[in-house]
């Protein structure tokens, strides 16, 4: 998630129709310009160049989810039409990508699902089949976490930390300094404990295709992805 806040102006943005390597683009209504949100960065019009400042606050989960803990939401409906079944479950089975785009970047699958981040100006991702349970690593010479149910669905968020101490796990927990993890309650508890890293879930192609650089975040004895 992106802030709509540039300089001393804020943004609306609205989808351009526009994809690059099968990612969306945006198009903010005040100047025209073209964003790419796997960059975070204007890539066309008066901002070229320039980047959004991105934010620790998105959070994705099933619909089965969100109606455990909102059971009173209510659904927008557009003249009374519903959606039936699922319009994206073969492109969500398939190990291609959109239109049969597949990543350059063999490292992993081409649809392997990461954690995209920047940090310190540096591409990093981390497959979630790594973070099941919990993860500790360094990103930008900085301790980060990340966490993931084991049981989790592939649509919900992955939690991400950065953390002043080194994480480590703790019997079937992880700490950071004073601070302990509490999968249920999503968060740290303690003092100065560690903050959200803004970062955001998406496919391995999406991310690499966009950002070839990327830092791939590693197990100890990482295993060859399949071809």
């Amino acid at each position: 998630m992106y802030s709509r806040e540039f300089g001393d102006d804020t943004l609306t943005f609205e989808a351009s129709g526009g994809l690059i390597h099968a990612s969306l683009v945006m198009q903010d209504k005040e100047t025209s310009s073209y964003w790419a949100i796997m960059r975070g960065r204007a890539i066309a019009g008066d901002h070229a160049g320039a980047e959004l400042r991105s934010l620790p606050t998105g959070t994705k989960m099933t619909w089965q989810a969100w109606r455990r803990e909102h059971p009173r939401t209510l659904v927008l409906s557009i003249d009374g039409y519903e959606h039936a079944g699922d319009a994206y479950r073969s492109y969500f089975d398939s190990p291609r990508g959109f239109n049969g785009i597949r990543a350059k970047d063999r490292r992993l699958p081409t649809k392997a699902l990461v954690y995209a981040f920047d940090k310190g100006g540096i591409p990093h991702a981390v497959a979630h089949a790594l973070v099941e349970d919990g993860y500790a690593a360094s990103a930008a010479d900085d301790p980060v976490f990340f966490y993931r149910r084991p049981d989790a669905a592939d649509g919900e968020s992955t939690l991400a930390f950065l953390g002043s101490a080194p994480f480590e796990r703790d019997g079937a927990g992880w700490v950071s300094g004073d601070c302990r993890f509490r999968p249920a309650e999503r968060a740290w508890q303690g003092v100065n404990c560690p903050q959200r890293l803004s970062g955001f879930d998406t496919y391995w192609y999406n991310w690499s295709l966009s950002n070839p650089s990327t830092v791939l975040l590693k197990p100890a004895n990482p295993r060859r992805p399949d071809r």
